[in-house]
């Protein structure tokens, strides 16, 4: 599973966020939200050297991940994605993107995002990111996020209920 969530309760304690489809549709549904808008707003003001940063970024994480490096992948994963939304030159927006990334990781690296084909498809995924930044596509950049966002989405929903089937659901 992935990382707990641990939840503050003023005057009552800690406790642990249980994993739940319906988090994770909720976290999803926000993320679709914030992030093809960020990405869309970034290509339009992406300098070369923000663009080279994401890029280095992406060649990390696929490293990081054929090496089973996850947790440095992991980071690296993060730091492709937030050098893109960080172009878009909002810090409101990043502010409201964190939290939902946070609690995404939690569910992302926990359901066998590590195997060959997962590694394929964010190979394909991010690189469609990747380019229509490169071709300063404002719309393919968008929809590439957005594509990126349903397949993880869709992906990490299909491992949790097939688990919940399974009986070892949380």
């Amino acid at each position: 599973l992935g990382a707990p969530e641990v939840r503050h309760h003023q005057h009552r304690g800690a406790r642990v966020a249980r994993i739940s489809v319906e988090d994770l549709d909720d976290t999803f549904a926000v993320r679709l939200a914030l992030e093809p808008m960020a990405t869309r707003l970034a290509v339009e003001k992406m300098t070369e050297a923000q663009l080279a940063e994401a890029s280095e970024a992406f060649d990390r994480y696929l490293a990081l991940l054929d090496a089973g490096e996850v947790d440095t992948a992991r980071r690296a994963h993060a730091e492709f994605h937030f050098a893109i939304y960080h172009a878009a030159g909002s810090r409101w927006l990043l502010r409201a993107i964190d939290p939902v990334w946070q609690n995404t990781e939690r569910y992302r690296f926990g359901w066998g995002e590590n195997g060959a084909e997962q590694r394929k498809r964010a190979h394909t995924e991010h690189l469609h990111i990747l380019e229509a930044c490169r071709a300063g596509d404002v719309d393919a950049a968008g929809a590439a996020m957005q594509d990126h966002l349903d397949g993880a989405h869709h992906r990490i929903r299909a491992a949790i209920l097939h688990l919940e089937e399974d009986g070892a659901g949380a």
